[in-house]
């Protein structure tokens, strides 16, 4: 087990020094000016950047209405927020040494998202700018006395007048706040304000502006802010002004930061957060609104259906080499229609590589992950379905390297017409092997990159494979209860060498008993050898016993091949070991630039925390024969899995069975 300190309870040696010698140098940390809910992160510790992630001072989660405590190791921080009732805990990370945390991770806890504008409109994020944290807005609700806008958490705002010409507008700047595509204003049940007319638009990338249309008498003015779990609430009280007196400007509720002056035009960025997970950042572009735009925002959620070309067609396909279409990728969306799905493509560009391209107007923000099997979904949060060509949301390909394209859409309205959740957009992408993918953007369209994955071809006889039993000799690795991590992960190891030699494999191990093994050879062994595939096995542990269980498999940073393969081991592990399934993780979650034995190898790699050797329950797991004997087998299974494909599943089979899709997910 790597961890990020040496404690009593899990003994390593210097791994992490020797982990941070020969990194990538393209991943150079530099200083940022980091803005959360509007206001600039002001502490004397710089935030960092290395291009994709960025990390801030653990001070940041004052920002976020929160209060914290650092355990006395020093490894974890505790925030507690929503008047006490919501918290987490994040890992403290050391970029240059120094404690701080992901932003990411923040992005995650609290709702929020990660913008990284790019005033150039390249693709490419400038690393030495500015980094956002946006709160999302939940809802705005008009009642009797006040307007209530709810977000991810607190930002800055400012409530003003125009009352210069009718009709007389009430105005709230959200700054450091991002309006999901599809969230309409709404009047609470009781409320007599239904008449009124509340518009919401995304003034630029960083500001959501909400105006409303006030009679004679009434003026805005800020009033109380609340909280509750995972929420904060602004409420803007009405008020009745009395003939003669003067317009009255609103004092802002906090200092209004001074953010870059946004023109009309093309703005791009890196987005990831509460939507992105660890996947790699979407490069996005889009549009911004002017001001006079936001304020005369669309009311309408409604989406008009654009019309078909002529010859368009979904049904029959003969040719996988001849675009697919779900829906009418080329239609453009009409003026003044909210953004939706409007069209899925699929397109083969070789036997091993296709693309779907996804047409959707407005900010996209896709997850994309694994479901069983191989199978992926995407999910489009916040843009509601409205394919071009109604009824056309599945679609078959029997000779592509994927099985079948089926599209859902999430409820967004609850019975009693109030909003229960964003509406989303899922495709499922049905395949009988894991497919490597990656993701770009355009303008109005979001492109999904499929590939058969690196060595996934012929079978797993013949392939040469490199076992590695993690530490060893005087680096014992983990400890507990009497166990040392390097005996019980050689133990599981040689099973894993006898059972790909009788699939036929070939397997070279990094140690066949207990010895020492520098750290930087194990992957330049596999190089040398030009292996297919590395496979490194470790144990778990953390800093208080019996707090984690589970098994986890690594790879590096988003490399595409690793990924698959990582989950396809992960599944066929968790389908056998009894224990909980922590998922397939990037390293970079880990360390800036990864774990050494997986960034240094040439192929596919993955690094497997079977489970925790300081969890009672999972170390009676480790030390007993038959459960090493399944992991090992499990393994094998992956790798088969990665490397032939899987039997087509019953789903995939059966193009009339509805898919299933949990809202989990």
């Amino acid at each position: 087990m790597i961890v990020r300190n040496v404690t009593l309870l899990c003994a390593i040696l210097n791994c992490l020094n020797v982990l941070a010698a020969g990194a990538n140098p393209t991943g150079q940390l530099v200083p940022v000016n980091v803005n959360i809910g509007g206001v600039r992160l002001d502490a004397p510790q710089q935030a960092l950047s290395n291009g994709r992630d960025t990390f801030v001072p653990i001070s940041a989660l004052k920002l976020l209405g929160a209060t914290w405590k650092v355990d006395r190791r020093d490894e974890t921080v505790k925030a507690e927020w929503g008047a006490g009732q919501q918290h987490s805990v994040f890992a403290i990370v050391r970029p240059d040494g120094q404690s701080m945390l992901a932003l990411d991770d923040l992005a995650r806890a609290f709702g929020g998202l990660v913008v990284r504008p790019n005033v150039d409109g390249s693709k490419t994020s400038k690393v030495n700018g500015d980094v956002y944290l946006l709160a999302i807005v939940r809802s705005i609700v008009s009642t009797n006395t006040a307007l209530d806008i709810t977000t991810s958490f607190p930002v800055t705002a400012n409530v003003w007048m125009i009352d210069d010409a009718p009709p007389r507008r009430g105005i709230v700047d959200l700054y450091g706040c991002y309006l999901p595509d599809g969230l309409v204003p709404a009047s609470h049940a009781n409320s007599r304000n239904k008449g009124f007319r509340i518009r919401a638009a995304q003034r630029n990338f960083s500001t959501t502006r909400v105006v409303a249309e006030l009679g004679a008498n009434k003026y805005l003015r800020v009033g109380q802010r609340t909280a509750s779990p995972g929420v904060t609430t602004l409420s803007t009280t009405f008020h009745i002004r009395q003939p003669g007196t003067r317009v009255v400007i609103n004092v802002p509720v906090a200092k209004i930061p001074q953010l870059p002056v946004q023109r009309a035009g093309a703005l791009s960025w890196q987005a990831s957060g509460a939507d992105s997970g660890s996947h790699k950042p979407l490069v996005a572009s889009t549009t911004q609104v002017p001001a006079e735009q936001a304020a005369q925002a669309p009311t309408s959620p409604n989406v008009q259906p654009a019309t078909v070309p002529n010859g368009t067609s979904v049904n029959n396909v003969t040719s996988p080499q001849t675009p697919v279409n779900v829906g009418n990728v080329n239609a453009q969306e009409p003026e003044g229609a909210a953004p939706a799905v409007t069209a899925i493509q699929y397109n083969t560009i070789s036997p091993t590589q296709a693309t779907i391209v996804v047409s959707a107007g407005g900010t996209v923000y896709p997850v994309v992950h694994y479901l069983s099997g191989g199978s992926l979904e995407i999910v489009l949060r916040g843009l509601p379905l409205n394919l071009t060509v109604p009824g056309q949301n599945s679609i078959i390909l029997p000779e592509a390297i994927i099985s079948r394209i089926e599209s859902i859409q999430t409820p967004e309205i609850g019975t009693g017409g109030q909003m229960t959740s964003k509406a989303d957009t899922r495709i499922k992408i049905e395949s009988q092997r894991f497919l490597g993918f990656s993701l770009d953007r355009t303008a109005t369209q979001v492109v999904i990159n499929l590939r058969v994955p690196d060595n996934a071809d012929g079978d797993l006889a013949g392939k040469l494979i490199v076992v590695d039993p993690g530490h060893g000799g005087a680096d014992t690795g983990a400890q507990a209860g009497g166990y040392a991590e390097k005996n019980i992960v050689l133990l599981i190891a040689r099973k894993l060498r006898d059972d790909l030699e009788q699939a036929g494999a070939r397997v070279v191990m990094t140690r066949d008993r207990d010895e020492t093994v520098a750290l930087a050879s194990r992957p330049a062994l596999a190089n040398q050898i030009h292996a297919d595939f590395y496979i490194s096995i470790h144990n778990d542990c953390c800093s208080v016993p019996n707090t984690a269980s589970g098994t986890t498999t690594y790879f590096h940073m988003q490399d595409a091949s690793s990924r698959a393969l990582a989950n396809s081991i992960q599944q066929a592990i968790a389908a056998v070991s009894g224990l909980p399934s922590r998922g397939a993780r990037s390293d970079g979650m880990l360390y800036q630039h990864g774990l050494e034995v997986l960034r240094d190898s040439n192929m596919p790699a993955v690094l497997i925390e079977v489970a925790y050797i300081n969890n009672e329950r999972d170390r009676s797991y480790l030390i007993n024969p038959e459960f090493q004997s399944n992991v090992a087998a499990a393994i094998v299974t992956g790798l088969r899995g990665y490397v032939q494909g899987m039997p087509q599943t019953a789903d995939a089979a059966n193009p009339n069975k509805k898919i299933q899709i949990a809202q989990g997910h």
